[in-house]
């Protein structure tokens, strides 16, 4: 039940139904494991014992390394891991897949930025964003076009051309069924296939700037200005003073959280920020925040760095849309919010 609640949530499966029922009876028996492999995972992506786990886990901490291996041609390692008897094997093998895990994160970042700065240079259209390079690595552009799609609120492809073919990756927004919109395209295609917001392909390189004018009028049809606008649906909006470890505590009752059972989002008026944002990793900013009653919040504002968003001004007043979620550091519960959105209001 471990291994399936762990694939269910990688695969982004809707947690209702049975699925959130195998998720929610195999993250119970994820601390119960005996599997030196499934523990040496655990511990090397920081999941420690296995108690208290979330959903969130399965899909960011376990998931990303279980699929790196296959992604980067390791796919051997996750079979050996779960197989193994020997801890301090179980152990390396684990390093092994966390490290791979890590050089996915690397090619998968240089293939994200270089499709950026194509995209800046006004290479992509207006509603579909189709984007190539020479040997980007395979595994890793249904990851990237994931990302792209979720920064610029538009249906992306990224190909990877190798040789007389290039090998893309589609996904796509909630308005815009992307297999609809491929068929319109399918005899430039050697083959492809997927559903409504993914997809695979396959092309000649010398037919992907016409893909790329059909694919764009065919969305430029469906999609209106509306449908390309980011937005966040706000499921309540909360005083500073309402935070606490109760609500947190009744969230937690409402877990596992993910596809189909999404976390809700909260807006909070009237903070500030009480120190200078601390740039994690490059990527990430962690603030400091409080409302009126001066008690401090923790926030983390995931992958920001770079994107031009705005970054808080020591004591400049903020709004805030964010996720609420627990975590245990050192033994203690704390409380974390998890950064949607924010306006500053300096």
């Amino acid at each position: 039940m471990k291994v399936v609640a762990i694939g269910t949530v990688a695969d982004v499966a809707k947690l209702v139904g049975e699925n959130r029922a195998i998720v929610a009876l195999g993250l119970k028996d994820l601390a119960k494991s005996t599997n030196p492999g499934l523990r040496a995972l655990m511990e090397v992506a920081g999941c420690g014992d296995g108690k208290g786990m979330t959903a969130y886990d399965l899909g960011f901490r376990l998931g990303p390394r279980i699929n790196a291996a296959g992604r980067m041609d390791a796919a051997r390692a996750v079979v050996e891991l779960f197989d193994t008897r020997d801890r301090d094997e179980a152990r390396r093998l684990a390093v092994h897949l966390d490290a791979r895990n890590e050089e996915r994160k690397a090619v998968q970042r240089q293939i994200f930025d270089l499709a950026v700065a194509e995209l800046a240079e006004g290479k992509a259209s207006t509603h579909v964003a189709v984007i190539a390079g020479e040997g980007w690595h395979r595994g890793v552009i249904g990851i990237a076009a994931s990302k792209i799609a979720e920064r610029i609120n538009r249906p992306c492809v990224v190909f990877s051309i190798d040789g007389e073919l290039a090998h893309g990756s589609g996904r796509s927004i909630e308005a815009y069924h992307l297999l609809d919109g491929l068929t319109s395209c399918a005899d430039l295609f050697e083959k492809f296939g997927g559903h409504s917001h993914a997809a695979g392909v396959t092309i000649r390189p010398d037919r992907i700037d016409q893909l790329r004018q059909r694919l764009n009028d065919h969305a430029a049809s469906c999609l209106t200005e509306e449908d390309l606008e980011h937005s966040i649906t706000i499921d309540m909006e909360l005083q500073a003073e309402d935070l606490g470890y109760q609500l947190a505590t009744e969230l937690q009752s409402m877990e596992p959280f993910g596809a189909g059972n999404p976390r809700p989002v909260f807006a909070t008026r009237g903070l500030r920020s009480l120190s200078e944002p601390l740039v994690m990793k490059g990527q990430h900013l962690k603030l400091r925040l409080a409302g009126a009653s001066n008690k401090p919040w923790e926030a983390v504002w995931w992958n920001c760095v770079g994107d031009g968003e705005q970054t808080p001004e020591v004591k400049g007043g903020i709004e805030l849309a964010y996720t609420l979620e627990t975590n245990i550091w050192n033994n203690e519960l704390r409380i974390q919010l998890n950064v949607q959105d924010l306006q500053c209001k300096n």
